[in-house]
C-alpha cells in the first residue's frame, strides 16, 4: 500500500498532464494539485522562521507569486514559466518547484524516508488548499517633492477551519 502512495505521488509530482492545466514546466504541465503543493510549501518555508527578511521580504514576495500562480492557472493560456514576462512570480514558482522536486527524490537533508516525503508532500498540499493569499501594490506621487511611493498591502495566511469543539489550524 506504502508503495502505491510512493508511486502516485511521484507520478502526480512528476507533472503528468493534466486536461485543465495551463501552467507548463519544461515539458510537464501542472495541475491543481501541483498548484496548492506549491502554495502549501511556500506557505511552510516563509511561516516558519519569524525573522525580519522572513516577515519584509518572503511572504510578500511569496503571497505575490502566489496570486500570479492562481491568476495564471485559471486562464485558458497555457502559461512556459521559462518564458513568462513575470520574471520574479515565475521564478519563486520555478524555484518552489525544484525544491519539491529534490523532496520528492529524496535528496533533501531533513527529508530522507519515504514516511517522511510523503508526510511532506501531504501536508504542503492540505495547506495549499487553505492558502489564503492577496497582494496589491498603489503607486502614489508625493506633491510637495514629486517622490513616488509604492505602497504594498499583501495577506498570506491559512484559513481557520472551524470544528465543532475548538479551532484548529493547518
Amino acid at each position: 500500500m506504502k508503495l502505491k502512495l510512493i508511486t502516485f505521488l511521484l507520478i502526480t509530482l512528476a507533472f503528468t498532464s493534466i486536461a485543465n492545466a495551463k501552467i507548463q514546466w519544461g515539458t510537464k504541465i501542472m495541475g491543481d494539485l501541483h498548484a496548492n503543493t506549491i502554495k502549501g510549501f511556500l506557505y511552510e518555508i516563509s511561516h516558519n522562521v519569524n525573522t525580519p527578511a522572513h516577515v519584509i521580504l518572503w511572504r510578500p514576495n511569496f503571497a505575490k507569486a502566489i496570486v500570479w500562480l492562481n491568476r495564471v492557472h485559471a486562464k485558458k493560456k497555457v502559461y512556459q514559466l521559462e518564458k513568462s514576462k513575470d520574471k520574479e512570480e515565475a521564478a519563486i514558482i520555478t524555484g518552489a518547484i525544484e525544491a519539491i522536486a529534490t523532496v520528492v527524490k529524496g535528496r533533501h537533508q531533513h527529508f530522507t524516508t519515504n514516511e517522511e516525503i510523503n508526510a511532506a508532500l501531504h501536508r504542503w498540499t492540505s495547506m495549499g488548499k487553505q492558502v489564503v493569499v492577496s497582494y496589491s501594490e498603489k503607486t502614489t506621487k508625493d506633491a510637495n517633492n514629486n517622490k513616488i511611493n509604492v505602497k504594498v498591502n499583501w495577506v498570506f495566511k491559512l484559513k481557520i477551519k472551524k470544528t465543532k469543539n475548538l479551532i484548529e489550524r493547518w
